[in-house]
C-alpha cells in the first residue's frame, strides 16, 4: 500500500490519521484527566493546542465535568472529526445516561427510599463513565474547537489555566514561536504539559518518530523558550516537560475564586 503523503488539509489523510490515532489520543486524555486531578486541578480553562481530531480534549472534558475546553488547529479536516467527536460522545452518555436510569426503575420491587438512593449512587460514580456532569452543562456546551495557527494564538495573555500541547512540537515549522505563544496564553500560576515523541531507532519502522526531536535537541529546545519553571522528563518513546504549577496557596486561591457565587 502506498503511504499517504502527510497532508492535514488533505480530507483523506485526516481520515487515517484520525483512524490510526483515536484509541490513542483516548487513551492520553484519560491520562491527562488523571494528572491534573492528581495536580489539583478541576475547574478552569484548558486549552488544547494542536488538537486535532478531538479525541484528547474530549476525554478531558468527559472526566473533568467543571472544566471547560478549546482546542485549536490549522487543519480544517480535522477540526471537522473534532466537532464530529463531541457529537459521537454525547450520543454515547445520552445512551448510557437512559441505561442507568432504567437499571434504576426496573427495580419496582424496592421500597421508594432504597430506589432514590440507588440513583444518587449510580449518578454519583457517573462522571467517569458517561453520567451527566455535576455542572449541568454538556460536554458540547464545555469544549469548543477554532481553526488557529499555535505559532500565532488569537488569545489574550493569561487566557488559560491549564495548556496541553501533546505530539505537536515535531510537526509545526517553528517550535520557539508556538512555546512562546502558549506560555503567553498561561496563567502565571497555570499548569504546563508539553509532550512529543524522541527520535530513535523506532524511526526505522515508524515515519512520524523519524521526524520527532533526539532528546539533546528537545532539552536544547525548551532552553532556548525560556519557559517557565519546570521539569523535564524522558522515556525511549516520549520526552515530557511539566511547569511547577501553582503552590498550594495559589491553588487554594484559585479554587475559592472559581466557586465564588455556586
Amino acid at each position: 500500500m502506498k503511504r499517504l503523503t502527510r497532508n492535514f488539509n488533505d480530507r483523506v489523510f485526516a481520515e487515517y490519521y484520525m483512524n490510526r490515532h483515536r484509541k490513542t489520543a483516548r487513551r492520553i486524555g484519560r491520562q491527562y484527566a488523571a494528572k491534573l486531578l492528581d495536580r489539583g486541578f478541576s475547574s478552569g480553562r484548558i486549552l488544547d493546542a494542536g488538537c486535532g481530531f478531538g479525541g484528547m480534549a474530549v476525554e478531558v472534558a468527559a472526566l473533568l465535568p467543571e472544566a471547560d475546553i478549546t482546542g485549536i488547529d490549522v487543519s480544517g479536516p480535522l477540526l471537522h472529526h473534532a466537532l464530529e467527536s463531541v457529537t459521537a460522545r454525547e450520543s454515547v452518555t445520552a445512551r448510557e445516561s437512559v441505561t442507568a436510569r432504567e437499571s434504576v426503575t426496573a427495580r419496582e420491587s424496592v421500597t421508594a427510599r432504597e430506589s432514590v438512593t440507588a440513583l444518587e449512587s449510580v449518578i454519583a460514580s457517573g462522571n467517569g463513565c458517561g453520567m451527566p456532569d455535576n455542572t449541568g452543562t454538556s460536554i458540547g456546551q464545555r469544549v469548543r474547537f477554532e481553526e488557529m495557527n499555535v505559532e500565532h494564538i488569537r488569545f489574550d495573555d493569561n487566557s488559560f489555566d491549564v495548556v496541553l500541547c501533546i505530539a505537536l512540537v515535531h510537526l509545526v515549522d517553528d517550535p520557539i514561536a508556538m512555546l512562546g505563544e502558549i506560555d503567553r496564553v498561561l496563567k502565571p500560576d497555570g499548569l504546563l504539559f508539553i509532550s512529543d515523541l524522541r527520535r530513535s531507532w523506532l524511526g526505522l519502522f515508524e515515519h512520524e518518530v523519524k521526524s520527532a526531536l533526539k532528546y539533546e535537541e528537545a532539552v536544547e529546545l525548551l532552553q532556548r523558550a525560556r519557559l517557565r519553571a519546570g521539569s523535564f522528563s524522558s522515556d525511549p518513546l516520549w520526552w515530557r516537560y511539566v511547569s511547577e504549577g501553582p503552590s498550594a496557596d495559589q491553588q487554594k486561591k484559585r479554587d475559592d475564586t472559581c466557586h465564588v457565587g455556586t
